[in-house]
């Protein structure tokens, strides 16, 4: 699938979160706390002009971290008929590599039980048992630690010219 990343805005992504994360809660559930901060990152995956998949990460401490430099990835979501070709991974990767550019530090998140094996092959650790959340299910406490400057390849191929 020859798809192409790009930054958007919170608005453009939540529509897409929406009806993958919580299609059966009220649109308010998909807007994050941080959405609209500087800092945060809204990556979108696009198949021609469709918008296929999306993923958010935010500059937000977790408690369980010593770090100060901690990224959360929330609202990844990709659409059924995309799963299973790499939009997911390449999604991912993106905020990997936005965060190593900025030094490194921790991504973690809150991963769907469904979706741990996915995140183990791009190297999560699972940190906590199952949580489970009221509208979304069952979730498991997950991070990986990122170095500066470190690279997670064919991303930077992927994003639009304006993003390079």
């Amino acid at each position: 699938m020859n798809i192409r990343l790009s930054t958007l805005d919170a608005g453009q992504v939540r529509p897409l979160r929406h009806a993958i994360l919580r299609p059966h809660a009220p649109i308010t559930r998909s807007i994050y706390a941080g959405d609209e901060e500087a800092s945060t990152r809204h990556f979108g995956a696009f198949y021609g002009n469709n918008l296929i998949g999306v993923a958010t990460l935010l500059h937000e401490a977790n408690p369980l971290f010593s770090l100060k430099k901690c990224w959360r990835l929330r609202g990844m979501a990709v659409r059924p008929d995309a799963r299973r070709k790499g939009v997911g991974t390449a999604l991912v990767k993106a905020c990997l590599n936005h965060v190593a550019s900025l030094g490194g530090g921790i991504i973690w998140c809150y991963a769907r039980v469904n979706a741990l094996p996915f995140y183990d092959t791009l190297g999560f650790q699972r940190i906590e048992g199952v949580i489970h959340f009221q509208d979304s299910g069952a979730h498991v406490l997950l991070y990986r630690l990122i170095e500066p400057d470190s690279s997670f390849p064919h991303v930077e191929s992927l994003m639009s010219s304006a993003e390079k």
